[in-house]
C-alpha cells in the first residue's frame, strides 16, 4: 500500500507522536509511506524512521499560506499516487478534503484528535466538507459521540480509534528513579506528584496547584513536579508563590524523555478542562503510576474507574484523592501498579496498529 499521512505540524504533541509512530510501523511492514506536514517546523526528526519520506508544505496558519499549501499538496498527490490519504487534525483534514475535489484520492481518512478542534466556523467547515471523506475517526468514544451529535461527522462513517504508546519505552524503570529525583532535589522519602503536558488554560494546571496546596498543609514530604511549557507558565509560577508552595513545586520545562519523569514520580495528575484522549495518562499507567484525572474527553475511557476521576475544576475533591493515594501502603500501591500496567497494554501501539490495519484494509 502507498500511504500518505498529512498533519498540521511536527511539534511535540500527542497527535503528532501517534501519527509518526503509526507511519513508522507501516513503513516497517513494507508499505510505502510519505509524511507531509503543513507547518515548516519539525521538532521530531529523530523519531521518524529513515524509510519514511518527509515533506514540508512550509505553510503558516494564514488563509493565503494555507491556500498555497493546498496547491502544493495537490502536486504531492499527483507524484506520490497514494492508495490512502490519512489526514490528522483540523487544517490537514480540510486541506485533504478540498484537494480531493481536484485530485484523485482513492480513499481518504480524516482523524480529529479532540472533542473540541476550534470554534463554530471550524466545526461548520467540518460539517460542510464531511461528504469528501470516506472515514472519519476520533480518539475517544465520547469525542465521536460529540462530533456525531453536532453533525460535524456523519454517524455512518465515523469510528473511534484510540491513540497508542510504545510500552517498551514507557515501562517501570527503577534505575532512573533516584537519578531524576536528585536532579530536582527530591528526597527518597518525598511523595512526588507529577504533571506532564502543555501549560495552557485548557489544561487547567491552576486546579492542580490549588489541590496540591491543600495536600501540602495536611501531609509532610510532598512535592509537585510540572513538566511542560506554555503561555500560562508565568501565571502558574506566580500562583504557586501566592499559595505559598513555591518551594514544593518545580517547573521543569519541556522534556523529551518523559518516561524518566514518570518513573521518578509516585502519582500522576491531569486536570484538563477538556481532552481529546489523554495520552499522558496511558504513558503514566504503563510506567506503573496511580493516576488521577478530570472527567474530560476520553480520560474516563482510559482509566475505567470512577474512584480516580474528578469533575473539572473540583480541586477540593482532587486534594482528597491525592491525599488518599499518598497515604496508601506499599501493597496497595503495588496492586495499582500491576493493574495500570495491564490496562495500558490495551493502548499499546501494536494494538492500535492492528486497528488501523483493519481500517486501511477495509
Amino acid at each position: 500500500m502507498r500511504i500518505l499521512y498529512l498533519i498540521n505540524g511536527l511539534t511535540v504533541g500527542g497527535a503528532e507522536i501517534i501519527t509518526i509512530d503509526i507511519a513508522n510501523e507501516m513503513a516497517k511492514k513494507g508499505h510505502i509511506v510519505c509524511l507531509v506536514h503543513i507547518l515548516d517546523k519539525n521538532e521530531l526528526k529523530n523519531r521518524i524512521d529513515s524509510s519514511v519520506e518527509v515533506i514540508s508544505l512550509c505553510g503558516v496558519k494564514s488563509f493565503f499560506s494555507l491556500f498555497k499549501a493546498t496547491i502544493k499538496f495537490g502536486k504531492i498527490i499527483k507524484e506520490f499516487k497514494p492508495d490512502i490519504v490519512h489526514a490528522n487534525m483540523f487544517h490537514a483534514n480540510i486541506i485533504a478534503r478540498i484537494s480531493r475535489i481536484f485530485h484523485t484520492i482513492p480513499k481518504l481518512i480524516c482523524s480529529a484528535h479532540s472533542n473540541n478542534e476550534g470554534g463554530n466556523l471550524r466545526m461548520l467547515t467540518y460539517r460542510m466538507t464531511d461528504f469528501l471523506s470516506d472515514i472519519n475517526t476520533n480518539v475517544s468514544e465520547k469525542a465521536i459521540e460529540h462530533f456525531v451529535n453536532n453533525k460535524w461527522f456523519s454517524k455512518k462513517k465515523s469510528i473511534c480509534v484510540y491513540n497508542g504508546i510504545n510500552v517498551n519505552i514507557f515501562k517501570p524503570e527503577e534505575n532512573t528513579r533516584n537519578l531524576y529525583r536528585s536532579k530536582y532535589s527530591i528526597k527518597p522519602e518525598d511523595f512526588l506528584f507529577l504533571y506532564v503536558g502543555r501549560l495552557t488554560k485548557i489544561k487547567d494546571v491552576s486546579t492542580l496547584l490549588n489541590a496540591f496546596q491543600i495536600v501540602s498543609t495536611q501531609k509532610e514530604n510532598v512535592k509537585l513536579l510540572i513538566v511542560g511549557e506554555g503561555e500560562e507558565k508565568t501565571n502558574l509560577e506566580n500562583q504557586s508563590k501566592e499559595l505559598g508552595i513555591e518551594n514544593l513545586v518545580t517547573f521543569a520545562g519541556k522534556q523529551n524523555d518523559t518516561w524518566n519523569y514518570y518513573n521518578a514520580a509516585d502519582c500522576f495528575v491531569l486536570t484538563s478542562s477538556w481532552e481529546g484522549f489523554g495520552i499522558v495518562l496511558v504513558e503514566a499507567m504503563s510506567c506503573g503510576l496511580p493516576v488521577l484525572a478530570t472527567n474530560a474527553g476520553g480520560c474516563a475511557e482510559i482509566i475505567n474507574d470512577n474512584n480516580y476521576m474528578i469533575e473539572v475544576g473540583d480541586f477540593r475533591t482532587l486534594s482528597d484523592k491525592m491525599l488518599s493515594i499518598s497515604r496508601l501502603d506499599s501493597v496497595s500501591l503495588s496492586k495499582i501498579k500491576e493493574y495500570n500496567i495491564l490496562r495500558a497494554r490495551n493502548f499499546s501501539i501494536e494494538t492500535i496498529l492492528d486497528k488501523w490495519m483493519n481500517v486501511y484494509n477495509r
